[in-house]
């Protein structure tokens, strides 16, 4: 599927269907198919996350959030509370844009954490309150476990503060020791057991693999200077992870060996967002070339 501009975002529905959005429109399809279902636009906004559910987008205008009827583009509800106007310093005026920069809906849709200078705001999306903000200069995105107990989050700035938050309290419950410099991405594995991250150091990328429960690093894996990585996905069954290259390769590592098992070509550009099917059988991809892929996953 190709669309003019780059996709901002990837989700599977819990019934299997996908949706892929930019900044005003969203469109869901059947991947078994290969049909375009629907196509939603919202008249205001700009779209930061698709539940899982397939029922509510959440965007941003930009400094406050609404949620908008996936299906009909109505507006639902605009939710509490503003973004808050942070202290940026000079060295980071040039590097930070005010307002939502990204969000992530629970896969149960009841909660959503919006990001962007500031920090995290958490939403009840049932009623629009917002339970907690947690402070940070700019976050730009945010991944929730499936249980919606934790938080993993990189706020940017000066300190090394990637880390695990408690979604109820806003506390640091754990901070990843000894982090490359520069951290590009990070993601729960869907059974709670692997937190992997892909990060920067001396233009080198690197993907780590860490121990949920004991908060360990298990393995890693490191990647020559002419390896960019842009994007992070796991399968699953926990059994694959996903790496998307900025030249629009896609890797898929056995995670039991940190061994590439398949590369996947076909985008021209980085692949910037990168999504399993629940039932493991696809993967999709969006790149900054307007496209959308829908792959098998061996």
């Amino acid at each position: 599927y190709s669309f003019y501009g780059e996709v901002k975002g990837l989700v599977f529905q819990e019934n299997g269907k996908l949706t892929g959005w930019q900044a005003g429109t969203a469109w869901t399809f059947d991947p078994a198919a290969g049909e375009m279902l629907h196509t939603t636009q919202i008249y205001s906004g700009t779209i930061l996350a698709v539940s899982p559910l397939g029922d509510l987008l959440a965007a941003t205008s930009p400094y406050r959030v609404s949620l908008w009827d996936a299906q009909s583009g109505e507006l639902r509800q605009t939710l509490e509370g503003e973004l808050p106007i942070p202290y940026i310093p000079y060295q980071l005026e040039d590097k930070i844009s005010q307002g939502y920069l990204g969000a992530t809906f629970s896969r149960d849709g009841t909660r959503l954490v919006a990001v962007g200078t500031g920090g995290a705001n958490v939403y009840d999306t049932r009623d629009g309150t917002r339970l907690l903000d947690i402070p940070a200069q700019v976050v730009y995105e945010a991944e929730l476990s499936l249980d919606n107990q934790w938080l993993l989050m990189a706020p940017y700035d000066f300190w090394n503060s990637t880390g695990i938050y408690d979604v109820h309290t806003g506390k640091l419950v754990f901070l990843f020791p000894g982090l490359p410099g520069s951290y590009l991405e990070c993601k729960f594995s869907p059974d709670n057991r692997w937190v992997g991250v892909v990060a920067r150091e001396n233009q080198r990328d690197q993907f780590q693999l860490w121990d949920f429960a004991s908060h360990t690093l298990l393995q890693s894996m490191d990647f020559g200077e002419e390896i960019a990585l842009h994007s992070l996905a796991f399968s699953q069954d926990a059994r694959l992870a996903a790496l998307g290259q900025a030249d629009g390769q896609i890797l898929l590592v056995d995670l039991s060996t940190l061994q590439v098992v398949t590369t996947l070509t076909g985008h021209r550009g980085a692949v910037e967002r990168l999504a399993f099917s629940p039932d493991g059988r696809y993967l999709a991809s969006g790149g900054q070339d307007g496209t959308i892929r829908v792959w098998g996953v061996p």
